[in-house]
């Protein structure tokens, strides 16, 4: 039995082909992606929550029509309140303001200290090791 072996030099073309079906298949694969990325999120979203887990709708208030149509201005009678969260959060900002000189200076000058030689400069480990 005798084999043949055939030498066949790849031309421009052939290139050409290659790299547009790998750069095709490449991008088909991320399409592909980006919808099962979609379907999972809307398998798996919070849109389809039982009626129990949603937040509830706000309920209009039973004021008469005289009060919802006067502003309400600051000052003009009504009482601003603040929740604990928004009242944590003022104290913290306070807080920051008038202690904004408790960090420490900074010098700003980049030291290093050479303790010995180090293996990312090192002579052996050339990319081309040069023979003579």
């Amino acid at each position: 039995m005798k084999f043949i072996l055939l030498e066949r030099t790849a031309s421009w073309g052939d290139m050409l082909i290659m790299t547009l079906l790998g750069l095709g298949v490449v991008f088909l694969v991320l399409v592909l992606l980006v919808f099962v990325m979609k379907g999972f999120g809307l398998m798996f979203g919070n849109d389809n929550k039982p009626a129990a887990t949603r937040p509830a709708a706000p309920v209009p208030s039973a004021q008469p029509a005289a009060a919802k149509a006067a502003p309400a201005t600051p000052g003009a009678g009504t009482k601003a309140t603040a929740t604990e969260t928004e009242m944590a959060a003022i104290a913290m900002a306070l807080h920051m303001f008038y202690n904004a000189n408790v960090h420490d200076t900074e010098s700003y000058r980049i030291t290093n200290k050479q303790v010995g030689p180090s293996a990312w400069n090192a002579k052996i480990f050339g990319m081309s090791q040069l023979s003579k």
